[in-house]
């Protein structure tokens, strides 16, 4: 039985854009690990922190990073990120990685652009054949 991968099995991780990141460099090493942490959980929801459909809410982030019983370290992860602006929220309260949102939606178009140039390309086979058909 073939095992399928889920949705975004991997992202590309760029060391000189997590060294480079102003924002980022600002936190904690405690804060870039719970960081790196929600990246791998967005990277299943197109850059936003999504449960099974559910957005997360701040207390549920707090016990998916497994901080439930510590929220001086939560509280002082949770400030430096969103303090720093390394995590978003939406106009309807999803947080979310506003780099991996960007880079989704140009991986959507790309495939999308992919998609089309191969539709057109069969098309334009299918029409060859047929005006060499006799």
């Amino acid at each position: 039985m073939e095992s399928k991968k889920p949705k975004n099995w991997y992202f590309p991780f760029v060391p000189k854009d997590w060294l480079s990141d102003a924002k980022l460099r600002m936190c904690s090493f405690q804060t870039k690990g719970a960081w790196i942490d929600l990246i791998c959980l967005m990277n299943q929801s197109d850059g936003f922190l999504v449960i099974d459909g559910v957005p997360l809410d701040v207390d549920g982030i707090q016990q998916i990073l497994g901080l439930k019983n510590q929220p001086d370290v939560f509280g002082q992860i949770w400030s430096e990120l969103t303090t720093h602006g390394v995590i978003k929220i939406t106009a309807n309260g999803t947080w979310h990685s506003k780099r991996m949102v960007k880079d989704y939606k140009k991986y959507e178009q790309a495939l999308k652009t992919k998609f089309d140039e191969q539709k057109l390309k069969d098309v334009k086979e299918i029409i060859n054949h047929l005006n060499n058909v006799t």
